[in-house]
């Protein structure tokens, strides 16, 4: 009996997948993916490893968040076209793919991934990664560096819109 009660209290709960107005837009199983796969959104992609499963959180109007469950725990990606630019200067990650600005406060920690939503102009926050997997350390630099920014379409076993024009 104590064996199954430290399974259920490490489960992690997961997100019911929300939209505009808390809707519900489904069960979480709809929209589970497991890994080894690439989930995308309009802009981007994340490379699931084996032993990872991502969850739709939320698709709204000018976002989509997945929630990562792995072997390290969890944590939210989310990508938006209106994420605001930090007010704080953060510490600029050096050796990835990308712009990877990382941000601490109040004990949290926060990945910010900038890029042009079209692949051209002028580069702003467009994805978030915050959550318990995440530590600050040399380990992060494996998730960050599994981000795929304006993917190819065809690469990506699901995709997750989001906007006026989606539901």
């Amino acid at each position: 009996m104590p064996v199954i009660a430290l399974l259920l209290l490490a489960a992690e709960p997961v997100p019911v997948p929300k939209g505009v107005n808390d809707s519900v837009l489904g069960t979480a199983e709809e929209f589970k993916v497991t890994g080894p796969a690439r989930v995308c959104f309009m802009y981007s992609g994340f490379d699931l490893e084996t032993g990872e499963t991502s969850y739709l959180s939320y698709s709204g109007i000018h976002s989509a968040q997945l929630t990562i469950v792995g072997p390290r725990g969890s944590f939210e990606l989310t990508e938006s076209e209106i994420f605001a630019r930090p007010k704080r200067p953060g510490r600029t990650m050096t050796g990835l793919k990308t712009k990877v600005v990382r941000h601490r406060a109040k004990g949290r920690l926060r990945y910010d991934v900038y890029s042009s939503s079209d692949g051209g102009g002028a580069s702003r926050p467009l994805l978030r990664l915050e959550g318990g997997a995440l530590t600050g350390k040399a380990a992060d630099r494996d998730i960050l560096d599994r981000i795929a920014l304006n993917p190819q379409t065809g690469s990506c076993r699901e995709a997750f819109a989001y906007g006026w024009f989606f539901e």
